[in-house]
């Protein structure tokens, strides 16, 4: 009885050390995945060799200071 009591003790533990393994090896992939989709969505091109992404030059970037006075909807705070 003492046995299945020990047992029952470690499972969350368990538990608890698989999803930090999957976070630990899964973060790193999802946020690569997610810059290189940020970069392609806005124009750019990812350069491996820099880990950046590289917007073209003029390039309208939304929610940045350049496309709210082009767009003339929307006026830059005072």
């Amino acid at each position: 009885m003492n046995d299945l009591n020990n047992k029952r003790k470690f499972k969350p533990w368990l538990i608890v050390g698989a999803a930090v393994l999957i976070a630990a090896i899964g973060y790193p992939f999802y946020f690569k995945w997610w810059d290189h989709k940020n970069c392609e969505e806005s124009g750019g091109t990812w350069n491996e060799a820099q880990k950046a992404c590289i917007e073209a030059r003029g390039a309208d970037i939304p929610d940045t200071e350049k496309s709210l006075h082009s767009s003339g909807d929307d006026k830059p705070r005072e």
